[in-house]
């Protein structure tokens, strides 16, 4: 009989074999040229990555036959823990006898998993494969960055940015690393692809530079990639010296209105002593006395209105590097090539770059691991994310938890032995009731558990709003630029995957009547400086299931979170009106750099709680600003490092409370008080440069863009504050009419609500004497 078997299943076992053998296999008809992660430098060969940054992804697919090929490309890696997070290329991938290559770009968050890239048909058969950067034979071609050192792109081969400093000075790290790009193919068209990066560099001086102001003209979108950057936090320099006259025109150079001078038409570049270059390169040169001065072709640009003269020329009124701020960033002009001439062999050219983009010299070579610090507890990015993430839930006291469980230890153990053993003498009944105690239990407690966390999706939704405001002659400050950050907090009742989605490219009608559209928005997870994946790596996932990641779109889909547990999300995006809102009317002045005189009319319809104004090295108080509400400042008021030091505070009304209409009365006060710790740990990220007192402290490296210091140096100031809380239910979040829409999608459809807390930095210029 078990001989029969044997041959049953010998018999099975073959036609299983011919079977599979018979089923037609999908032949690889393409392959995995070149996978380029980040910005490689053109002669090293190294790209560098941010963890938690969007990181551009540009893969090049070539055909091994002369056939039509029409399929995607996939790129995936883990996050920070360690759940695979997988996103579509662009463009779809389309080869032909004629087009046998093609290249698309993806844009994925950097973390210490490696990158895997797979080429799939239309019917998502695998078609190629790569592993990044096992299969590239050099696994040392990505490197995570330190938290702290400056990335810096350089186009037009800027001399003195070689990136050898460290190694030409021993022990010595200049605090930023440098890419070199070859070429325009090399760059991304989208602005998050160029997240982890400060600063671009474009060198426009000689036939090299000529060759790159053509490509930007050819390619509007990749200076409208570039623009978008710049608003979000990104530092461009733009050099022009010999060609500063095409460099001045739109229709030549599409960022040619970004300039902070304007070229004096007719005026031809010629040589010039720059005294003051030489004077604040000093200041970073080893031997300062020796610095030699610069004499190179000089082009003559006027400041214009509301830009900051860095350094002049040969005479004080002869600007050589002009700055601005635009957006969340900043461009700065340098009115001299750094590409050709006297500049690529003056002595000074490395500690100029230094000076320029406000570097600060590291002890030591840096790398990630040796950066991070056992301070992480303390930083305030680490503050915000864990203040956001308490939700008012009941909490039992522990003598309860130890009450229970000792009574559950003597119900199943001593009452159960002498119950059945001793007194009715029938202990074969304990093999029915002790399993039977541990399932009521059991049941016990998950509804305990369920009663106490409850069965509603619960969201804390932070958002951060930059708007940059314009002031005209007649007094009315309108809103020209404007960017928005939000971090998310979704807590499940129950084991579940989430989609959710942040508005893109859809207009929504906001409390001040005016038509607003969020664009270019990005979701993903958020960094965490306390988190233990950044120092020791994370292990991907073999159980959870891929999240799809649609950057651009602001959607994600399939987050799995387990019952009563948290995921923390972060998502930035652009807004843009059909036309700008009036929000005040300002007659400020500043007589000097410490002092503001004059009145501010509110004009909003929506109020902002608890505002403060900051400019040079001065806060002043203005209360909560209500439609229509004046604020006149006469005095000064303390200093920005006395506030934080002593926790100067101004009694505010009774709006917060009468205002957030949506809390109940029970959580009304607790609500605002969450509000009041959010709102001071965003001050103090805004203005963490200036705060810095001590030795051994540092500003939070993580989210550079929150720091905007440098803004009360370019004769602007910031008025700071936020909106009363709000309460929405999760199925009323398209109907919501805010300042802005955010989060408008949570699937799947479960009840709970959305817990907003708005805070809003405006920026507003000043008239300051020169």
């Amino acid at each position: 009989m078990s001989g029969q078997w044997q041959k049953a299943i010998c018999a099975w076992l073959m036609l299983l074999g011919a079977g599979s053998l018979g089923t037609p296999a999908v032949i690889a008809a393409v392959r995995v040229v070149n996978v380029q992660v980040g910005f490689q430098d053109e002669k090293t060969g190294v790209s560098y990555g941010r963890y938690g940054h969007w990181l551009p992804v540009r893969v090049t697919v070539a055909a091994d036959r002369a056939e039509s090929i029409a399929g995607r490309v996939v790129v995936s890696i883990s996050d920070a823990d360690g759940i695979v997070q997988e996103v579509m290329a662009e463009p779809a991938l389309h080869l032909t006898p004629e087009v046998r290559e093609q290249t698309v770009w993806a844009y994925v968050q950097c973390s210490h998993g490696k990158l895997r890239v797979r080429v799939v048909d239309q019917a998502k058969r695998a078609l190629a494969s790569f592993v990044y950067p096992d299969d590239t034979g050099q696994p040392r071609l990505w490197q995570l960055l330190p938290p702290s050192v400056v990335q810096v792109l350089a186009l037009g081969e800027p001399a003195g940015l070689d990136g050898a400093t460290a190694e030409q000075e021993a022990g010595r790290d200049p605090g930023y690393r440098v890419s070199r790009i070859a070429g325009p193919q090399h760059l991304p068209e989208k602005w998050f692809g160029y997240d982890y990066v400060q600063a671009l560099v474009l060198a426009t001086g000689g036939e090299i530079g000529q060759k790159w102001l053509e490509a930007i003209q050819r390619r509007p979108s990749l200076a409208q990639a570039w623009r978008q950057w710049v608003q979000q936090g990104g530092h461009l320099v733009i050099c022009a010296g010999m060609h500063a006259e095409r460099v001045s025109q739109m229709a030549q150079f599409p960022l040619a209105d970004l300039l902070p001078g304007e070229w004096l038409a007719g005026r031809q570049p010629y040589a010039e002593l720059l005294i003051g270059v030489r004077e604040v390169t000093a200041a970073r040169y080893r031997e300062p006395t020796a610095l030699s001065a610069l004499r190179a072709p000089w082009a003559e640009f006027r400041k214009r209105p509301t830009a900051s003269q860095r350094a002049f020329a040969a005479e004080p009124f002869k600007p050589a590097v002009l700055v601005w701020p635009y957006g969340l960033g900043q461009v700065s002009l340098v009115a001299f090539d750094t590409n050709v001439g006297a500049f690529t062999h003056w002595d000074g050219r490395t500690a100029f770059w230094e000076w320029l983009l406000e570097t600060k010299p590291l002890p030591g070579r840096q790398t990630y691991r040796t950066a991070l610090t056992s301070q992480r507890e303390r930083e305030p990015l680490t503050q915000l994310v864990h203040e956001l993430e308490q939700f008012q839930t009941e909490e039992i006291p522990f003598a309860s938890v130890a009450g229970l469980m000792l009574a559950y230890v003597l119900l199943a153990g001593p009452f159960d032995y002498f119950l059945w053993v001793r007194w009715l003498r029938r202990p074969v009944l304990a093999w029915l009731t002790f399993p039977l105690v541990v399932v009521l239990v059991t049941i016990a407690a998950w509804y305990s558990a369920w009663a106490i966390h409850g069965s509603e999706v619960t969201v804390h939704e932070l958002v951060l709003y930059d708007l940059e405001l314009t002031a005209d002659s007649r007094g009315p400050t309108r809103l020209t630029r404007g960017s928005g950050s939000c971090w998310l907090v979704l807590k499940s009742p129950r084991l579940m995957g989430y989609s959710l989605e942040v508005a893109e490219g859809q207009a929504a009608t906001t409390a001040d009547g005016q038509t607003c559209a969020v664009l270019e928005s990005v979701l993903g997870w958020t960094i965490r400086p306390d988190d233990d994946a950044l120092q020791r790596g994370q292990q991907e996932s073999l159980v959870q299931g891929a999240v799809q990641v649609f950057p651009g779109r602001g959607r994600l889909e399939n987050v799995p979170l387990q019952a009563w547990s948290m995921k923390t999300l972060f998502a930035r995006w652009l807004l843009t009106w059909e036309s700008p809102p009036l929000l005040c009317e300002s007659r400020l002045t500043a007589p000097d750099l410490n002092t503001v005189r004059g009145e501010l009319v509110w004009r909003a319809p929506w109020p902002l709680l608890d505002c403060e104004l900051n400019f040079g090295t001065r806060v002043w108080p203005l209360g909560d600003l209500l439609p229509h509400h004046k604020v006149t400042i006469q005095r000064n008021d303390v200093g920005l490092l006395e506030r934080q030091r002593f926790s100067h505070r101004h009694t505010h009304h009774s709006i917060a409370a009468s205002a957030s209409s949506a809390v109940d009365n029970g959580s009304s006060s607790e609500a605002q008080n969450q509000s009041y710790r959010l709102a001071e740990t965003l001050r103090q990220l805004t203005f963490q440069r200036l705060l810095v007192a001590g030795r051994r402290e540092a500003p939070s490296p993580y989210l550079p863009f929150l720091d905007q210091s440098g803004r009360l140096r370019y004769n602007q100031a910031v008025i700071t504050g936020y909106l009363p809380v709000s309460e929405i239910p999760l199925s009323q979040l398209r109907q919501d009419a805010s300042l802005s829409r955010t989060l408008v999608q949570l699937e799947p459809a479960l009840p709970g609500k959305l817990k907003r807390f708005v805070f809003v930095r405006l920026y507003l210029p000043l008239s300051t004497p020169d």
